[in-house]
């Protein structure tokens, strides 16, 4: 029934779809989804949305009392979307909102034991415990307040700090961006579409502004990234639905969020997908300094990690931490190579890199000239070597034996973070039901480690040759 009033509502409000399309609840991600009652082909329109029906900060009943509280981005548009719900019936989106849940469940909602329980040695447990304060300071500096300024308008009860968690996770998981002008918005019908990474077969064709907005100094939260604008539309008053492919009769069709790992899509969306080929693991800095440091003097790891960082390298940030990543195919972040390498290289070498710091400027090439390697050493390469790339002959020479087994103890560290073996994850998924907090954890960690398992593989198969 309340999808038989949404389909009645989207009518009135002028949004427009295919009678080649079938919503329903036996979608392959999530239960609901969309599919194709005929075969639908490259370039079909299959749904117009007016900007003025999606629930966006220009178009909330609230964007007054949003705008004169300086609230923008995703923490803007969770409050819109708070606001939208108190009023309930007499909302303009309460047919829309009636189909969705109350909230998704993504980690940020989960209780504190479940993330300790489920999430241990993930990319996630740590980013998480993070993640909650945050989102208290900003309950508590931006949205109580509303509630003592204006309460016959922001009822406390309604604005309470669960109300905003759950809200936010609707926003975080279903908001698309729509222009320049209107930011980010809640698009009725585009969140009917389940997400497959890699497997696009529908897009927004959108507005885009020419240039840049300036948020104004308004207090924002980033924790938005659905869809994108890689097209314009001839309307600028309407988002339009485009098929990038073509799709059979019957099947369902989907979405794509990007190209996104597990950690990232169960953060955002509350999901995962079985071997995801974007996935990827982190190694936090602290963890390679403990491994360094046990085993080089702390003067010596200092000083030249000063000359790596003079010489224009760094890892990933995020949050405050430094960290360097290993790919899905268990390839690590090259910076990390280097930084192992000159910590362990001779004295001279790490004072000649030292010297051309001014002229590497963070190019990994001239920083191995510097440290020694030289193209000549490659003379009569066989045919395999003449087709490999210069970054993977720097990287083949940076992991020597000792650089190898500094890396391995680093992956060995990172490892025991997940607290039981391998094959009892493995066992565990094998015992998760569809849909569930326990299988979504379960695939992120056995994921992650199969990176690590690779990756280590790798690195004895090269120490074996090396012998």
């Amino acid at each position: 029934r309340p999808l038989r009033r949404f389909l009645v509502w989207m009518a009135r409000n002028g949004i427009q779809y295919s009678d080649a399309l079938r919503f329903g609840m036996d979608g392959v991600v999530s239960g609901a989804g969309v599919r194709a009652l005929r075969d639908l082909h490259h370039g079909e329109l299959i749904a117009t949305i007016p900007k003025a029906a999606c629930l966006t900060l220009l178009t909330t009943a609230a964007r007054d009392a949003i705008e004169r509280a300086r609230l923008g981005g995703g923490l803007g548009l969770t409050v819109a979307l708070m606001y939208e719900r108190s009023k309930g019936k007499g909302s303009k989106w309460y047919r829309y909102l009636k189909t969705l849940p109350r909230q998704e469940s993504v980690p940020f909602l989960w209780s504190e034991e479940e993330i300790d329980g489920l999430l241990l040695g993930t990319e996630l447990h740590k980013a998480l415990k993070e993640d909650k304060l945050l989102m208290k300071e900003d309950w508590e500096e931006n949205i109580a307040p509303l509630t003592k300024e204006d309460p016959l308008e922001f009822p406390a009860q309604d604005f309470t700090f669960e109300s905003y968690l759950a809200a936010k996770s609707l926003v975080s998981s279903r908001s698309f961006e729509i222009d320049a002008e209107h930011g980010y918005g809640m698009v009725p019908l585009a969140d009917l579409f389940n997400h497959k990474t890699d497997a696009e077969d529908v897009h927004f064709m959108l507005n885009a502004s020419d240039s840049d907005d300036d948020d104004n100094g308004l207090i924002i939260d980033d924790g938005l990234a659905n869809g994108d604008c890689r097209e314009i539309s001839s309307d600028k008053s309407v988002l339009e639905m485009v098929m990038v492919k073509d799709v059979a009769a019957g099947s369902e069709i989907f979405n794509t969020y990007g190209q996104l790992g597990n950690a990232a899509l169960l953060h955002r969306y509350g999901f995962t997908e079985p071997n995801n080929p974007h996935d990827i693991v982190n190694l936090d800095m602290d963890c390679v300094l403990e491994v360094l440091l046990s085993r080089f003097q702390k003067k010596r790891v200092r000083k030249r990690g000063r000359v790596w960082r003079k010489a224009g390298f760094s890892g990933c940030e995020s949050q405050g931490s430094e960290y360097f990543e290993i790919s899905a195919s268990g390839k690590p972040q090259i910076e990390l190579l280097l930084l192992l390498f000159v910590i362990q290289s001779r004295a001279r070498d790490c004072k000649a890199l030292e010297d051309a710091a001014a002229k590497v400027k963070g190019r990994v090439k001239k920083a191995t000239k510097a440290l020694g390697w030289r193209k000549e050493t490659h003379c009569h390469p066989t045919k395999k070597r003449r087709l490999e790339s210069v970054e993977s002959r720097l990287e083949r020479w940076l992991l020597n034996s000792t650089v190898i087994n500094l890396l391995l103890l680093v992956i060995g560290k990172r490892d025991e973070l997940y607290g039981i073996t391998f094959g009892k994850e493995e066992q565990a998924l094998g015992e998760c039901r569809q849909h569930t907090k326990e299988l979504h954890a379960a695939r992120l960690r056995i994921g992650e480690r199969r990176i690590l398992r690779d990756c280590k593989q790798e690195l004895l198969n090269m120490k074996a040759n090396q012998c």
